[in-house]
């Protein structure tokens, strides 16, 4: 089987640091190339500050020194459509990247490339807000029991075949001042945990090898849940699909999915679970 390189994305400025220490690392535990990329502004590329042979080297010096094969490129476009077909066209297991922060309105209102490589891509983003001080201990699912998340989690797995899985579902009760009655709160839990064990033994990874895989259903907001200790650790890594039953905001990202990228604190790995490993 090929050897499929990691990719991270760098706009050369300091909230990048993160991010590059994470992928270095995973590159390192993986024994895989790590390609660094940066797109530059068409509109800067005239600057001789920014001339791409510069810019090259930048990203050699940032590095700090490993046994990691490191190939830096240069681009220049729209920073979102230069990502993704630079993950395509070297085959890469997943896009790493920093937190999205916005540059203008029209960021505002059509969404940050980190957004749109989320949308629009097809290998997975890892999303990196800790500093990376150790490997993953666990890989925490968020799912909704759609086929989405399965996939993502599936996905998940093959990146990461050696961590224990995690599966967490959420659930908000809807007129909860009136459905308070214990009755109605039993009746709602059993039929969260019937859904969970459906899809457990509907999932592939019910017909594998792993054995280290264990649930929880929690009553709560999304943000809330993923915001409190004990229950996503600070060496986890959260998955999610793009999109779920909750429905779309853009063209292919959910709700809970934008949802969790805002509020986690953790490093999130957003997955279509389109690519096999």
């Amino acid at each position: 089987m090929a050897v499929k390189p990691i990719l991270f994305a760098t706009d050369l400025t300091a909230r990048c640091d993160r991010p590059m220490d994470r992928a270095l690392m995973l590159a390192q535990e993986s024994n895989v190339p790590l390609i660094i990329l940066h797109v530059a502004n068409p509109k800067n590329i005239e600057n001789p500050i920014l001339v791409p042979r510069n810019i090259s080297q930048q990203l050699h010096d940032d590095v700090p020194d490993s046994n990691v094969e490191i190939t830096p490129i240069v681009s220049v476009g729209e920073i979102a459509k230069e990502i993704i077909n630079t993950a395509q066209d070297h085959k890469c297991q997943f896009v790493v990247m920093g937190v999205a922060h916005f540059d203008g309105i029209e960021e505002v209102i059509t969404g940050t490339p980190v957004d749109k490589v989320v949308c629009d891509g097809t290998v997975p983003a890892l999303i990196v807000k800790q500093r990376p001080k150790m490997p993953y201990r666990r890989l925490v699912v968020a799912t909704d029991f759609s086929r989405c998340s399965h996939d993502a989690m599936i996905h998940a797995n093959a990146l990461f075949p050696s961590l224990p899985i995690h599966l967490v579902h959420v659930y908000h009760v809807a007129y909860e001042g009136i459905l308070r009655s214990s009755a109605n709160s039993k009746y709602l839990d059993q039929e969260a945990r019937d859904l969970m064990s459906r899809f457990v033994a509907e999932s592939d990874i019910a017909k594998g090898p792993l054995s280290n895989l264990t649930t929880s259903i929690i009553v709560g907001e999304l943000e809330d849940v993923f915001q409190t200790p004990g229950t996503v650790g600070k060496n986890d890594l959260v998955v999610v699909g793009t999109h779920g039953h909750s429905g779309f905001i853009r063209s292919s990202m959910g709700f809970n999915t934008r949802r969790l990228m805002k509020s986690a604190t953790q490093d999130i790995l957003i997955s279509r679970g389109l690519n096999p490993i």
